[in-house]
């Protein structure tokens, strides 16, 4: 596995003076709360009206979406 392809956070620990490196598997087991505060941060969510959606993002058939 390429490790350089990983997500991964810079976290700066209590009482330290630089921050780390982690990947994001290692801060999800470490420090759980903070990922998901940092997302909840940052992410967006983008409604659509159901009745403007197309057949198969309803029926959750992805063929669709890729042919």
């Amino acid at each position: 596995m390429d490790h350089r392809m990983l997500c991964s956070f810079l976290l700066l620990r209590r009482g330290a003076d630089e921050a780390d490196l982690v990947h994001a598997k290692e801060a999800n087991k470490r420090c759980p709360q903070v990922v998901i505060r940092f997302y909840e941060e940052r992410l967006t969510w983008h409604t659509t009206n159901y009745e403007e959606e197309p057949e198969s993002a309803r029926t959750g058939n992805l063929q669709t979406f890729f042919n």
